[in-house]
């Protein structure tokens, strides 16, 4: 009962205002709080007395945060806003009776926004998550990748961590906001399933004090493929390149000069490779790789 009592009361505190939590973080330790007259008892340990026993009570308040990995992973909350405020109570008493261990009762209870205890007033938090294709990369995260946000008369800018995720802290007005999320692929040749080294997805409705998750899925270091043709004759002038996925893009086809054709900025994958009345020859690309390959004229 004393426990139960202590937690309405922190309810009562965090409903009360946007500071109200901070409010009983700061306190730390709170001893023997909101001690009634009804229930006063003369030991200063065990200052509450309910049915003739001697308790004492101690409150706790923390911040619970969640990390940049969580909010782009798909958790709640983004980097340095509070998920939720957790309160414990920690009841004893004088005789413990036929108890050995003190009663501990905890409860989590839902943000209220203030400065230093979640977003500000005025912001939205973008959670940009850019991952590589499972397939090919085993879904591994993609660090230093340039990521940009973009509305009417604002731009911000970040760059992912070891995890492939960047926070970008926007402020989106009263009215909310409309944004475009970039990524700048030139930095490390990055690609996107299209082949495209630039790579947007638009967000929209943004509203002061939300926080929004944008992924990017599968974005991948380009490859290349030098093909040299033997047996050439004057009567071909292109090798073909067909990927084994419609995701990678359709066929492509590179002019042949002294002997060799190249195809830059592929996407990782199988691929078929011919000229003219050549065999078709198949070969898989690894992410970032330049390799070389050779046809020959029947």
């Amino acid at each position: 009962g004393l426990a139960t009592r202590e937690l309405d009361f922190a309810s009562q505190v965090i409903a009360s205002s946007p500071t109200g939590a901070q409010s009983l973080i700061d306190e730390g330790e709170a001893i023997n709080p909101n001690l009634p007259e009804s229930m006063q008892n003369a030991d200063p340990d065990y200052p509450f007395v309910l049915d003739g026993e001697e308790f004492r009570v101690v409150r706790t308040a923390e911040a619970v945060v969640k990390t940049a990995e969580v909010a782009c992973d798909g958790a709640t909350a983004a980097s340095g806003m509070r998920s939720a405020t957790l309160v414990t109570v920690t009841v004893t008493w004088s005789s413990r009776k036929n108890v050995t261990s003190p009663h501990v009762a905890s409860q989590l209870f839902a943000p209220h926004r203030s400065a230093g205890t979640g977003l500000a007033d005025g912001v939205a938090v973008l959670a940009v998550k850019v991952s590589g294709n499972e397939e090919i990369a085993g879904s591994t995260g993609r660090s230093g990748v340039s990521v940009k946000a973009t509305a009417a008369g604002e731009t911000v800018s970040g760059v992912t961590d070891s995890r492939g995720c960047a926070l970008l802290t926007v402020s989106p007005g009263a009215s909310g906001a409309d944004y475009t999320v970039a990524l700048e692929g030139s930095s490390g040749n990055f690609i996107n399933p299209g082949g495209s080294s630039e790579w947007e997805q638009p967000v929209d409705n943004v509203e002061e004090g939300a926080w929004r998750q944008v992924p990017f899925s599968g974005f991948e270091r380009a490859a290349s493929l030098s093909v040299t043709v033997h047996n050439l004759n004057e009567s071909v002038m292109v090798a073909r390149l067909l990927p084994a996925s419609a995701a990678q893009g359709g066929e492509r086809a590179s002019e042949i000069k002294s002997g060799k054709a190249t195809f830059e900025k592929l996407y990782p994958g199988a691929y078929s490779v011919w000229a003219g009345d050549s065999d078709v020859v198949a070969v898989t690309l690894v992410a970032g790789e330049d390799a070389s390959i050779g046809v020959t004229l029947k």
